[in-house]
């Protein structure tokens, strides 16, 4: 797995590692996306301070059609941030919710399919399928991409 941080200086990139791109991600601005794509996908890869990358955002706010354009365009599924967090953790946790949308399942799911691991284990010794036990419906999810979920006693 890509190991943060992995800074490098990047053209269009804000002090604190947000670049245009980042914030057409977090947005869910398509159109700006994909014209940011078109002129290079370079900044894919930029992280903000935190190590927060585009596909981190595009999952934690809910906007699976940004999470597709990113990852065709080349976005590592398993990257992570400063605390060992994938975008898989931040989707999951988002799914984990009584609040969660229809969205941030559609993520989790597209995520596992893009080859997501839903073992890595962060910072904190803990990996992205803690959240499935809280919630029924991302428990279905895990489960029928074939990842064996722990019950809450486990």
């Amino acid at each position: 797995m890509p190991q943060w941080p992995w800074r490098k200086k990047r053209s269009n990139v804000y002090e604190y590692g947000r670049s245009s791109l980042w914030h057409h991600a977090a947005e869910g601005n398509l159109v700006s996306l994909e014209n940011e794509l078109r002129g290079s996908t370079d900044n894919i890869f930029a992280a903000d301070k935190d190590g927060f990358t585009a596909l981190h955002v595009a999952a934690q706010n809910g906007h699976p059609h940004i999470v597709r354009k990113l990852l065709a365009a080349g976005a590592e599924v398993n990257v992570i941030d400063c605390y060992g967090n994938g975008p898989l953790w931040t989707a999951s946790r988002q799914a984990s919710l009584a609040i969660a949308t229809e969205s941030a399942f559609e993520i989790v799911a597209l995520l596992l399919r893009s080859g997501a691991n839903p073992h890595h284990v962060n910072n904190a010794k803990r990996s992205p399928v803690v959240w499935a036990t809280r919630s029924a419906r991302l428990r279905e999810i895990y489960i029928a991409a074939g990842v064996p979920v722990p019950t809450d006693r486990e």
